[in-house]
């Protein structure tokens, strides 16, 4: 069985046989050869031209195969459609300037980017397709202070979009979370960062990883923000994002900071 081989700048695509491997998975092995195509998306989209392996010139965000044969993945700025197991790989999203975040679910993918993100005013473009890729749908435009980092996505079409600074300059301190119960059309401000945190219980204390289990039980993960020492590393929500409460978690002795991740 052919496999794959993934680095911060070259993909190589194989058929394989895997499906719903979650974002960040390695594997290595032979490549194939296959040509990546371009699909005309949503405005301001620009082509990939690579031949051959499929080069990914920023860092991998996320990586599923839906089934065995189809699969998303995206890179810091370009959303592709995988087929053909992997084989083929298909530019269906990219911007060129600012930022794309993107969710999926079985049968529909939704982008957010912020084509021309200016500080303290950005406008956030919400859009989805039923097609892998080959048409677009604009949903909403949020007013966001900051551009898009996290999208998630249900398939009740429950989901919540996290805007943060840390989308571009890697600061996940301030972030803003917001909600829709519609399937994207519609988006509500959750929550939001508030200095200082620890005076204002139940409010967003910082941007990160989010994970939600249900509608409304969630996490919110740091990730690449370290904690102040002493303070907690994770919190928890149980009213999909509105109020967060701190989690206990253990740490090895001697540590005093961590660096929590969620799959």
């Amino acid at each position: 069985m052919n496999k794959w081989t993934m680095s911060s700048v070259m993909l190589l695509f194989g058929a394989v046989a895997v499906a719903g491997c979650g974002a960040g998975t390695n594997v290595q092995g032979q490549s194939s050869h296959k040509a990546v195509k371009h699909m005309s998306g949503p405005k301001g989209v620009r082509a990939s031209h690579t031949l051959g392996a499929l080069t990914v010139m920023s860092g991998i965000q996320a990586f599923q195969m839906m089934t065995p044969r189809s699969g998303w993945l995206l890179t810091q700025n370009t959303l592709y459609h995988l087929t053909q197991g992997g084989q083929d790989a298909t530019t269906v999203s990219s911007s060129a300037i600012g930022t794309l975040v993107a969710a999926w679910t079985n049968h529909q993918v939704f982008t957010a980017s912020a084509p021309n993100p200016h500080p303290g005013n950005i406008k956030v473009v919400i859009r989805s397709s039923e097609n892998g890729g080959r048409s677009w749908t604009s949903l909403a435009t949020i007013k966001s202070l900051y551009p898009p980092m996290q999208m998630i996505m249900q398939p009740s079409g429950i989901g919540w979009l996290e805007t943060s600074p840390g989308a571009a300059d890697g600061n996940d301190v301030f972030a803003q979370l917001w909600h829709t119960t519609d399937g994207g059309r519609h988006w509500t401000l959750m929550s939001q960062t508030a200095f200082p945190y620890h005076r204002k219980p139940g409010v967003l204390p910082n941007g990160g990883q989010f994970q939600f289990l249900t509608s409304t039980m969630g996490w919110l993960l740091p990730g690449r923000f370290v904690p102040v020492p002493g303070l907690p590393v994770a919190y928890q929500t149980q009213n999909a994002g509105h109020t967060w409460s701190p989690e206990s978690l253990t740490l090895p002795p001697g540590r005093r900071m961590a660096n929590v991740q969620g799959h």
